[in-house]
């Protein structure tokens, strides 16, 4: 596995980003209701494409030209009859990123007469390219929200008033009920949000475009209290049929409208322009969770599973769509389909972006942390649970399980644990794998039986900060043995001895909290090794460390810390494991944590301002023994002044002897 992997090029991702959205057979819906169009079975996502994948693996192969592959698909939006038969593709898209794109390749191309051809497709008034009325449209819709112009026809057994009604529930849900901010309209909207629906030929589903004459502006969104510079007035472009889609046509027009309306939303939060633009597994990842949200029943996104594991949070390449579940699974906890739950953590997520007080993975962490949590404890917790995807209940409770998790897995099957991890067969083998930083996950399979072994998790790279736990499914509850340390460059840590007696399956979750960037350009992959010992006859674990006092107010970022050696003279000492107890402004010290494993007798822990940091350390010896912890040593990082309320009398002054 090569040692990084790059983001894709701007210009490519917009495109190759789209992911196709049926990936397996029907499956249950809510209540037992299919959620699949009868007749149909749905290819894998890994088997085939839609048209603009089908189009972009082309101009990857070099058999097209960069303008050839933007020329087709502007016939996708503008003209299919006119896309080659190679590019035609029965697998439903999405739009509104390919479209935004598009358009944004076109305004950079040199002036000549390819960029007018391209020009002359999407800027020809057509409804399924700028948003603009259609043209002679059979009916013109009011409703308290939105204006509605609809073709001649809609079909599979809909009518507008379905339309109607499942936009409103999207604005109802999204805006009145969560509270997320409305899109600004452009003034040609009047006091309406406009929507066309048309024909878009029959692979789809909408899109929702910054361009045409219901859209553009620029600016700050009145529907915020706080002023953007880069908010933008949109419209949405609905397919008039959901004929032959992989849902039912009601349920695919109801997560359809879920989700582009939250691209309307991110639009009216400034997200689609700027340095704070999130990836896009944050953009349509969000999107697509936002469908759960709005339209319980509707499970359209059960055909976007599973996510490339592989891959980082901070730097994820691959399709954006089945990103949903991680949101899912970092979010549930917190209640679903209710305003003050899940969906405050996305609602902060973009309000940072849009505020710009956050950006990436730290706009996500601040979203955790106004919960209680924080990005690496959310993210470990949901790569336990989707690994078994058991349905929550009885003894199967949150964040180690999902709400619909018996239907992910009639769609999807099991994630495997070969494909994104490997597998243990006897104690005293190991496995060697990798895993990126910026929040990735690999999975290893240990062995079964009732004879305990030990399990030591070696982090064999330059970088990194690896995190495992010993998960057991016994069939009715997820047992967890965390191991002791988070795991940093060099080190290890272990846990003397596991016993799988009663597991039906045993897996150590192994995640990579290292962030390197609040938005990285690439994620190295780190090296690692697992290994099961028998265990040893050595009963004596190592002398206790002392850990070395702090300032009771420090000012160095990171915090330095330090502790005395151990000794062990029948195993040696393998390494030190160090915790971590932590209180936000204003509130207690939270439990104790893993922090890190190194073999040195230092190391060195970020802090925020107005946060309290408590440390406390332990050795390991060669047998995976664990000494004592050290008497705990505690810090607090002061807050800057500017977060402060400044009273009458006093000004502020800046200077490089001023702390921060």
């Amino acid at each position: 596995m090569p040692e990084g992997k790059d983001k894709r090029s701007a210009t490519a991702a917009f495109v190759a980003a789209v992911l196709l959205l049926t990936l397996f057979p029907s499956a249950a819906g809510a209540g037992g209701a299919s959620t699949s169009a009868p007749g149909r079975t749905w290819p894998s996502a890994r088997e085939s494409g839609a048209t603009p994948i089908l189009i972009e693996r082309a101009l990857d192969r070099r058999d097209i030209s960069r303008f050839r592959a933007d020329l087709y698909l502007a016939y996708a939006f503008a003209d299919p009859a006119r896309v080659p038969q190679r590019f035609r593709s029965e697998v439903p898209w999405d739009g509104t990123l390919p479209l935004l794109g598009l358009r944004r390749r076109v305004t950079e191309m040199d002036r000549g007469a390819q960029r007018a051809r391209l020009s002359d497709l999407l800027e020809a008034g057509t409804a399924a390219t700028t948003c603009g009325s259609v043209s002679a449209p059979a009916s013109s819709t009011t409703s308290s929200h939105f204006l509605i112009h609809s073709s001649a026809s809609i079909g599979g057994g809909l009518n507008i008033d379905d339309y109607v009604t499942s936009l409103e529930t999207s604005w109802t849900h999204q805006v009145d009920t969560f509270g997320w901010a409305a899109p600004p309209l452009h003034p040609n909207a009047g006091s309406k949000y406009h929507v066309i629906v048309t024909d878009l030929g029959s692979g789809l589903y909408g899109f929702v475009t910054d361009s045409g004459t219901y859209a553009g502006t620029n600016g700050n969104n009145p529907n915020t209290p706080w002023a953007e510079t880069e908010a933008t007035a949109t419209c949405m472009a609905l397919n008039d049929d959901y004929s032959g889609f992989p849902s039912t046509p009601q349920n695919s027009l109801d997560s359809t409208t879920a989700h582009e309306f939250n691209h309307s939303i991110q639009f009216g939060y400034g997200a689609f322009a700027g340095s704070n633009s999130p990836d896009e597994a944050f953009i349509e990842g969000g999107a697509t969770w936002m469908e759960d949200e709005v339209f319980d029943g509707a499970n359209d996104n059960y055909f976007y599973l599973w996510p490339d594991f592989d891959e980082s949070m901070g730097s994820y390449s691959a399709s954006p769509y089945p990103y949903w579940i991680t949101f899912r699974g970092m979010t549930e906890r917190y209640g679903t389909g209710t305003s003050g739950g899940g969906e405050e953590v996305m609602q902060d997520f973009w309000e940072n972006v849009s505020k710009k007080t956050h950006s990436g993975l730290d706009a996500m962490d601040d979203a955790l942390v106004n919960q209680g949590a924080n990005l690496a404890d959310a993210f470990h917790a949901y790569a336990i649970a989707v690994k078994f995807s058991r349905p929550c209940g009885g003894s199967y409770v949150l964040p180690y399980c999902f709400e619909e998790g018996e239907n992910y897995v009639a769609s999807a099957g099991v994630p495997s644990t070969d494909q994104h991890g490997g597998t243990i067969g006897s104690v005293g083998e190991s496995f060697s794998g990798f895993v990126p930083d910026n929040y990735a996950l690999s999975w290893v399979a240990l062995p079964g039986g009732s004879t305990p072994y030990g399990v030591t998790l070696r982090n064999s790279s330059a970088g990194g900060q690896l995190r495992a736990t010993i998960a057991c499914d016994t069939g009715a509850q997820i047992q967890r043995s965390e191991m002791p340390a988070v795991v940093g460059p060099g080190g290890s840590t272990a846990r003397a001895s596991f016993d799988p007696t009663g597991c039906a399956s045993v897996v150590a979750v192994i995640t990579n909290q290292s962030q390197t960037e609040a938005d990285p350009e690439s994620s190295k992959a780190r090296s690692f090794a697992v290994q099961t010992t028998i265990p040893s006859t050595d009963e004596s674990p190592p002398s206790t460390p002392a850990m070395s006092s702090l300032d009771l107010f420090g000012t160095q970022n990171p915090i330095p810390i330090s502790w005395t050696a151990s000794s062990d003279p029948e195993s040696g000492v393998e390494s030190y494991v160090v915790q971590q107890s932590v209180a936000p402004p204003k509130q207690p010290l939270g439990p104790w944590q893993a922090f890190s494993s190194v073999i040195s007798t230092s190391d060195k822990a970020r802090a925020r301002p107005g946060y309290t940091y408590c440390f406390r350390v332990a050795a390991i010896n060669g047998a995976a023994l664990t000494s004592e912890w050290s008497a705990e040593r505690c810090t607090a990082m002061p807050l800057d002044d500017r977060a402060l309320d400044a009273s009458p009398g006093w000004s502020r002054d800046s200077g490089s002897a001023h702390y921060r």
